[in-house]
């Protein structure tokens, strides 16, 4: 069911002028490139950061690479090559290991989504292993390229990929396709009881297929229950995109959900709260001195390069949130320190970028350690909590789980920090928060997939 679902989306959402993103890493078995990783991704906007490159020395292959298709048949190529375990690429063919039948797997099951898109997973097969003596080459030949890796693991993390040697699931070919229409996040706003919203869509997007609707809190009757399908004005084209708005009065309500979706397929849920309808004394203070350009939602996710910015953002997300935050001076020490009511400290780590995962959940480990011992030193209650903040997507976080779930640390991905955020403009007990994150069944990549608490 899932497999004909994705099918028949991508074959809606990708368009004449996609951009394409492939990542693979690939081992010579015996004369045969074997992929060990890859992933596909498939998006109406430009890419931005040139991150094109490929090594291909000592038996190992991997790279990226970013091109702008012309064609939505190119993109559809690509596709059917990689369900069938393929990958075809600067003329070398790669595939995924053995000759057993492809397992499909698909996160557009998962219900209770904030933001979706096509996705699909091929697997089959674990991938051969390898002796350490091959593994040291491959680092060794890394760190002697251009661009130079510190090894398979800096290159995996620099890329979102795992790397052979070290996970013991079967190789993988992800693909993903970026929608050609969305909410604007930037420009939606509900003040004073009146909703401005804006959709940007490609350019050759067919906006006829497009779906909105509202639901506004508190509901009076069915009163702020509303599609906007027919009622958003489309702009001329702008470039590589074609606008569209919608402002309307919703009497009474202090939130707005908007449900965006194409055809039969669901794009995104988007709250968004009345700045000036609240009873969280945090927020109002925090949105007091905000401006719309350099605002706490922008700081966590729109901006992919700002670490800093990043960091004061989760900070103030927590204080509006009912604990009371820190950000310490020293550099060798947590991201955030933050107490609750009830005497909890939580130690927290905030990271941007894939490679920065493994290195941060070593640091996180080992400062909640020294923390630990020295408030049993003290004679003072000695467990400390962490949480390791994780601006992607859960699905795109390739870093040990059973280390995170060892070590008792609570990962919070986009779709975690999205959930928690719309939930500010009410008072939030820090203490349950913590306990509430604590009973989920997980502390690993899973917990993304699970109800949030709060």
């Amino acid at each position: 069911m899932m497999l004909s679902e994705f099918i028949e989306t991508i074959d809606e959402w990708i368009l004449d002028g996609y951009f394409v993103d492939i990542r693979y890493i690939a081992i010579d078995i015996a004369g045969q490139l074997i992929l060990s990783d890859a992933s596909m991704k498939f998006t109406p906007r430009s890419l931005g950061i040139d991150m094109n490159f490929e090594i291909c020395s000592e038996g190992l292959c991997l790279g990226i690479k970013q091109f702008c298709a012309a064609n939505k048949k190119d993109c559809i190529e690509l596709i059917k090559n990689a369900m069938d375990g393929t990958i075809l690429i600067n003329g070398r063919t790669m595939t995924l290991p053995g000759v057993d039948s492809l397992n499909y797997y698909s996160k557009m099951a998962h219900r209770d989504i904030w933001e979706s898109q096509p996705h699909l997973q091929i697997s089959r097969n674990q991938f051969p292993p390898l002796l350490p003596a091959e593994l040291i080459k491959f680092d060794n030949c890394l760190r002697l390229s251009s661009p130079p890796f510190d090894g398979l693991k800096d290159a995996g993390g620099e890329m979102g990929l795992r790397t052979p040697g070290t996970f013991a699931d079967p190789a993988t070919i992800n693909i993903y396709a970026g929608s050609p229409a969305d909410i604007s996040l930037a420009e939606y706003k509900l003040f004073n009881e009146k909703l401005n919203l804006k959709i940007v869509a490609h350019a050759s997007f067919d906006v006829s297929k497009i779906n909105l609707a509202i639901r506004g809190v508190p509901t009076v009757g069915l009163k702020h229950r509303v599609n906007l399908t027919d009622k958003i004005i489309w702009k001329d084209v702008e470039g590589d995109i074609r606008p569209g708005s919608y402002e309307c009065e919703l009497s009474g309500a202090h939130s707005a959900l908007a449900m965006l979706m194409i055809g039969k397929s669901l794009v995104r849920r988007q709250w968004c709260i009345d700045e000036s309808r609240t009873d969280n004394m945090r927020l109002v203070a925090i949105q007091t001195f905000e401006t719309e350009r350099l605002n706490t939602y922008n700081a966590i996710f729109n901006s992919p390069e700002n670490q800093t910015a990043f960091e004061k953002g989760i900070a103030c997300l927590m204080f509006a949130c009912g604990f009371s935050t820190v950000s310490p001076l020293n550099n060798d020490a947590p991201d955030i320190i933050l107490t609750t009511p009830g005497g909890k400290l939580i130690l927290i780590e905030c990271t941007l970028k894939i490679a920065d995962y493994a290195n941060k959940v070593g640091k996180l480990i080992d400062r909640k350690r020294l923390l630990s011992k020295r408030l049993q030193l003290m004679n003072l209650p000695s467990y400390v909590h962490g949480i390791l903040v994780c601006a992607s997507p859960g699905d795109q976080i390739a870093i040990n789980s059973d280390q995170i779930q060892d070590h008792e640390i609570i990962l919070l991905d986009r779709e975690d920090l999205e959930s928690i955020f719309n939930r500010t403009k009410s008072i939030v007990d820090p203490d349950r928060f913590i306990e509430d994150l604590q009973k989920r069944k997980s502390y690993g990549l899973e917990i993304s997939q699970q109800n949030l608490p709060f």
